[in-house]
């Protein structure tokens, strides 16, 4: 005869405290009603409360300690942030530096064109002013107003007169032009520009001289 081993287990249900003989314990006779509530339970035998809990993997070796990133490390990863920060700043800055060149070199260009243009321009209505002119002394120019009409020039020359000898005279000029096509950095931008003489100006030149 078997000597009876008492265990006592919680009930399912309403963790009321049943004790049993674990020797007559098994699976057709697991299920009782709880002698507390009536529900239905199962009776097993709780494990010994000293006893150790194995960890599934035997072999497995313990968790190591986690450990702080070095400061090596996070100012790698700082660097590595910082460059892709400023990466997109860089490259527009970059970008931003080649078009302003390419501008200013734009801008050089045209302004050389248009120097040789005015300089065409301005010796062919001298000559087309007064026949013989033998030199250019001076050249007066206001040419940075956006309207072509609002340029003008004063050329002083030496020249020949019909009589003989030698003379020099002021030419009053003005421009006509016509625009092709206008530029965000030089303003308009004119292709067929002609120097003529400013007969209006010329008058008041005459008027002013014989007052004085």
């Amino acid at each position: 005869m078997n000597t009876p081993k008492l265990v006592t287990c919680p009930c399912q249900n309403c963790n009321g405290h049943i004790q049993f003989d674990a020797v007559t314990l098994s699976k057709d006779n697991d299920r009782i009603a709880c002698p507390h509530c009536g529900l239905e339970t199962i009776l097993f035998v709780p494990p010994p409360t000293n006893a150790k809990i194995k960890p599934i993997l035997s072999g497995a070796p313990p968790p190591s300690p986690r450990r702080r990133p070095s400061w090596r490390r996070t100012l790698s990863r700082s660097a590595l942030l910082l460059t892709i920060i400023l990466a997109p700043i860089l490259a527009l800055f970059a970008y931003a530096q080649w078009k302003s060149a390419q501008w200013s070199a734009k801008y050089d260009a045209m302004r050389l064109r248009h120097g040789l243009m005015m300089t065409n321009a301005v010796l062919q209505g001298a000559t087309n002013a007064v026949p013989g002119i033998t030199a250019i002394v001076e050249i007066l120019l206001a040419d940075s107003d956006p309207n072509i009409s609002n340029w003008w020039a004063t050329v002083e020359v030496d020249y020949i007169p019909p009589l003989g000898g030698m003379a020099r005279t002021n030419i009053p000029l003005k421009f006509i032009g016509y625009a092709t096509h206008s530029d965000v950095v030089a303003g308009l931008v004119y292709e067929d520009v002609v120097a003529v003489l400013d007969y209006e100006k010329l008058e008041k030149d005459e008027a002013r001289r014989e007052k004085f």
